[in-house]
């Protein structure tokens, strides 16, 4: 395994628990019926993804992109969640524009993570 890989894993790993902290720490700070239904949907994806950044780390080589875009995906959806728990007025802007930004930042460390495994892996036949 390439030294620049690890390094990248265990860089994306820590950003996204100080991001799950954040967001745990809003959701409890929002209404209840926040926290009773997109809080708890919000949870289970960052759960998730979690545990695929886990499964990058473990997983062979080969499998790594699908993983990628697994995770990219689950990104993709928080940023959904997260807007749509500002449009119900659950959370400020502030709040939104911070986890925007978090989610943005592990985005570019993923494709940054992508590019690392190697071409022949970032490019589907």
């Amino acid at each position: 395994m390439k030294d620049n890989v690890k390094d990248n894993e265990f860089k994306l790993l820590p950003k996204y628990e100080d991001y799950i902290v954040y967001v745990n720490n809003m959701i409890v700070m929002s209404p209840k019926t926040c926290r009773v239904s997109i809080g708890d949907e919000l949870r289970r994806s960052m759960y998730k993804s979690l545990y695929y950044i886990y499964r990058l780390i473990y997983v062979d080589k080969r499998l790594k992109l699908n993983i990628c875009n697994e995770l990219d995906a689950l990104f993709a959806y928080q940023r959904a969640v997260i807007r749509s728990m500002y449009d119900l007025r659950y959370i400020d802007i502030k709040k939104k524009m911070n986890c925007i930004k978090m989610l943005g930042e592990l985005g570019k460390m993923l494709g940054g993570y992508v590019k690392s495994i190697g071409i022949q892996y970032g490019k589907k036949d």
